[in-house]
């Protein structure tokens, strides 16, 4: 004990004689420091989720020497900063200050058994504006009255966030969601600002996009196959914790990912657009084109036993890249559960017509360089007239139009149809999918729907 009162004594001789205490070899320094650090505010705090476990972040921002939470706050708030100091046995009166990026700089206060008690900071967040730290940092100072003099008494640092809303958003507060809304809304006030530079700063390009809490990989995925054990079963492709929680997803859950992140910094009316392709819905000219192609080997073409053929069959459309002309058969692949032995390389007819494989190497999209290409349905993100697709990084789209002519190659249908046919000698019967072509994306004519 005697030991830990000299420590306090010299550091009051120090103080009297304008030494700092840090570069004295005669004083210890890490004797007396600052212990932990917080932030609070007892309303317009944002209780940050962890990204993938139903748990929050609810400790202190910073431990020594380096344990670190985040913490949020709405704008035009002053939040409230609480730390404990490891004093050495030192039994004399002390005043804490710190010094903190730009004026956040928490006073002067005398130390209460060691503890600096909740004070608001001197200055509050901008109103209105987003901000973020990382790190939020604090040089601490201790001295032997509210004047100092000074000594310095160690640094926290810890990440710190401002959503632009000063009332409590309403949806969840995950970590990825403030983290990196946050990061690309920081200093802007205007909503479509706000909207385009989160989308071109978190998802455009594509561009990797981690999980903030414990990522397990170098991104989140799109479409990564095979899925995570658990994810299919659990249905889990439509909201935001389940993109966080297995790091892969579908159109879904990374539209809602974007969309959660606007409606956190007060951003309104983002919508899912639901895309679709209707017009090959009516077999009519089907039925005639696969006559025209197969001819003799047109009863040849198996259709799923389900369907009512020629009435209906499932309307596809093919996302970049797929190599195809003006013929309307190809071989196709399904790509989410594949069959088992199906052929896929090109098959020559008795008519001498070709069947080539048309899709080759997907358009690269979040996290994975090979992603699905063929969709009855897809989920963009619909905002003040434009057209963002965060699944795959596309550039803001200013019509309907423009976002077909961007992201597809072709339109027609897929999934229910097969060609049996017979090779070698002896024959065998072998058995490949095959897509229909409805059309080519290569008009200024709109063949998508797009709701809204």
């Amino acid at each position: 004990m005697l030991k830990r009162h000299l420590y306090c004594l010299t550091l009051f001789a120090l103080i009297s004689l304008g030494v700092n205490a840090q570069s004295s070899a005669d004083f210890k320094y890490q004797e007396m420091r600052v212990d932990e650090v917080n932030f609070t505010h007892p309303t317009n705090a944002l209780i940050i989720q962890h990204d993938y476990l139903l748990s929050f972040y609810d400790g202190p921002a910073w431990k020594f020497p380096t344990a670190e939470q985040p913490k949020a706050f709405l704008s035009g708030i002053a939040p409230k900063v609480e730390a404990t100091f490891e004093l050495a046995g030192c039994t004399k009166p002390l005043w804490a200050k710190g010094d903190g990026p730009g004026a956040f700089d928490p006073i002067a206060v005398k130390l209460v058994d060691g503890k600096y008690p909740a004070t608001a900071l001197p200055v509050a967040f901008e109103a209105g504006k987003a901000d973020y730290y990382d790190p939020f940092e604090v040089k601490w100072y201790l001295g032997p009255s509210e004047n100092g003099p000074w000594v310095e008494a160690g640094v926290s640092r810890h990440p710190l966030y401002v959503v632009r809303p000063t009332t409590l958003p309403i949806g969840y507060y995950y970590h990825s969601l403030i983290y990196y809304g946050c990061k690309h809304a920081k200093g802007l006030t205007d909503e479509k600002e706000i909207t385009n530079n989160i989308y071109t700063k978190t998802f455009q390009g594509p561009i990797n996009v981690p999980r903030r809490d414990n990522p397990t990989k170098d991104a989140m995925s799109y479409w990564a196959w095979p899925e995570p054990s658990g994810q299919a079963a659990l249905g889990c492709f439509f909201e935001t914790g389940d993109l966080l929680r297995f790091e892969n997803g579908r159109c879904g859950s990374w539209a809602r990912f974007f969309i959660d992140m606007l409606n956190l910094q007060g951003v309104s009316g983002a919508k899912i657009g639901v895309v679709t392709y209707e017009n090959s819905s009516n077999s009519s000219s089907f039925m005639t084109e696969r006559s025209s192609f197969f001819g003799t080997q047109s009863s040849d073409v198996i259709f799923e036993s389900y369907l009512s053929l020629p009435a209906t069959f499932q309307s596809a459309f093919f996302v970049k890249n797929y190599t195809v002309d003006t013929r309307k058969f190809y071989v196709w692949f399904s790509e989410y559960n594949p069959k088992v032995g199906m052929h896929t390389s090109s098959i020559t007819l008795a008519n001498g017509n070709k069947l080539d494989l048309a899709p080759q190497s997907g358009t690269k999209a979040q996290g994975n360089d090979n992603p699905m290409s063929t969709f009855q349905d897809h989920a963009i993100v619909v905002y003040d007239g434009k057209y963002y697709d965060p699944s795959y990084g596309l550039t803001i789209q200013p019509s309907k139009i423009d976002y077909e002519t961007a992201s597809m190659a072709c339109m027609g249908a897929a999934y229910t149809m097969e060609f049996e046919f017979e090779v070698g000698s002896p024959p065998i019967k072998k058995r490949a999918q095959i897509m229909y072509l409805h059309e080519k994306n290569e008009t200024s004519t709109l063949e998508l729907t797009i709701k809204p």
